[in-house]
């Protein structure tokens, strides 16, 4: 399951696997589907307004491709 709302996918600060060219949720929850092979971006940022230890994280694709003028 791709998450799209970053409120759907909190990990711990040490969850490296979220940034790896591949990214597979070791616990089989929220995440890119491994097998599309599409290029995605990774968006990470902290869960709450001030100090904390987890990161929310959202995975997107791309979806067009505009060449400049």
């Amino acid at each position: 399951m791709l998450a799209t709302d970053p409120n759907d996918l909190v990990v711990p600060f040490t969850a490296g696997w979220v940034i790896e060219p591949f990214p597979v949720n070791p616990d089989g929850g929220v995440g890119p589907d491994p097998a599309d092979g599409k290029r995605l971006i990774t968006l990470t940022t902290c869960s709450e307004l001030f100090h904390t230890d987890d990161r929310m994280v959202a995975f997107g694709h791309l979806s067009s491709v505009q060449r400049k003028p």
